[in-house]
């Protein structure tokens, strides 16, 4: 097994709606166990204990990321989060759990003070010490782990969080991802400070954060279906794993608005719109590229086009939704497929019937036909369930 395997999911979404709402995520991913004492400098949700529609895997052949569980997320926040804020934020972690599977989570959620931070690198690392868990980043012992995650010049480190938090000029959180830790056996997730859960439910940026925990977390339930081995591999493409996780969530974000936990969130039409037109924006930078050849370059290209991977694999993943009737299709068939072939490739044949590759060229004329011809592919709103459907 390799000890150092680290999926890191780091590009900043970014949507612009029809109404010009604007929000962000990012993914990373991380892994614990048991929950310890949390000193003065930190606050973190109990896990109670809770009827739930999801049950307990006993398997033991299974690994403990790919089981569910009756405990929440364990989400540690800075000492300078309003009680308001964490509450907004573990309420809405654990509702999308409920909704999709409750997986053995850490969050780590970082506010804006200095001193503050400095404590909560003290107590991550503390955590990882108690739980035996220093070796998975490399970390030589406690202090070299502190030392490290107040690292100034380097990305994912908690400064770089709090620096998302500082400068944030949108109604909510600017940074945010799944960080890795499946190998110690749980997912573990990082944020900058929400400032959206500042705001009541009927206020701007509320149900942004709502979205951005939900993106994340369905990056969660991706990894939650790949064995250790094959996760690498399988959390690819970019434009279906990041256009599936925007996807589900700006969906779920329309359910939650039927039940009145949100009030007038941006229509899942409006939602599309304006990532076909930044899609379409950043296309010009790569003319001759698709989805496929974009998801894999590690280049200045590549960062020139990351609205096309992610807003227009929204639409490549509404486009496959549509093909096969069912909204819900990565969620209720292509995961809990992948968790039996192992291949992204195979899994994405038996389900949608031709290859990623042909699927990619394909995509590239669709997306160019009439805006009339596109829309057939957005899901209808359940006035009653908020449920998608195609009519």
């Amino acid at each position: 097994m390799n000890r150092y395997l680290l999926l890191i999911f780091s590009l900043t979404i970014t949507f612009c709606s029809i109404n010009s709402e604007t929000s962000n995520t990012a993914e990373d991913i991380i892994f614990s166990d048991d929950v310890f004492s949390n000193e003065s400098t930190v606050s973190t949700t109990t896990q109670p204990s809770i009827d739930s529609t999801v049950s307990t895997t006993t398997q033991p052949s299974i690994p403990l990321h790919m089981q569910t569980s009756s405990n929440y997320a364990e989400i540690f926040f800075m000492s300078d989060i309003p009680e308001k804020v964490e509450q907004n934020f573990r309420n809405a972690f654990q509702r999308v759990q409920n909704k999709w599977g409750i997986y053995p989570s850490v969050v780590w959620v970082v506010g804006l003070n200095e001193q503050a931070m400095i404590d909560f690198a003290e107590t991550y690392c503390e955590f990882k010490d108690k739980n035996e868990e220093l070796w998975y980043q490399n970390f030589k012992d406690k202090d070299d782990c502190i030392s490290k995650k107040l690292r100034t010049d380097n990305t994912w480190d908690f400064p770089y969080y709090r620096d998302f938090g500082i400068n944030n000029t949108y109604s909510n959180s600017m940074r945010k991802g799944h960080n890795g830790w499946i190998e110690v056996g749980y997912h573990e997730f990082a944020w900058s400070y929400p400032v959206g859960f500042e705001n009541n439910y009927d206020e701007d940026g509320f149900d942004g954060e709502y979205a951005g925990i939900a993106h994340e977390y369905f990056h969660g339930v991706q990894l939650a279906h790949m064995d250790i081995e094959s996760a690498y591999k399988n959390m690819q493409p970019t434009w279906f794993t990041e256009g599936s996780a925007t996807f589900m969530a700006q969906v779920y974000k329309q359910e939650l608005h039927v039940q009145g936990v949100l009030v007038s969130p941006s229509t899942l039409e409006e939602e599309m719109y304006g990532r076909y037109y930044s899609g379409e924006k950043d296309k010009v930078n790569c003319p001759d590229k698709t989805l496929g050849e974009l998801s894999v370059e590690n280049t200045a290209t590549a960062d020139l086009c990351m609205r096309v991977v992610y807003d227009w694999g929204m639409w490549a993943i509404a486009y496959l939704s549509h093909l096969a009737n069912d909204p819900y299709i990565t969620l209720n068939t292509y995961y809990p497929s992948l968790k039996n072939t192992k291949s992204h490739e195979v899994t994405f044949y038996e389900v949608f019937g031709l290859s990623m590759s042909d699927f990619e060229n394909q995509f590239e004329s669709w997306i160019k036909l009439s805006e009339s011809e596109r829309n057939v592919v957005i899901p209808k709103i359940n006035p009653e369930t908020g449920l998608a459907y195609y009519p």
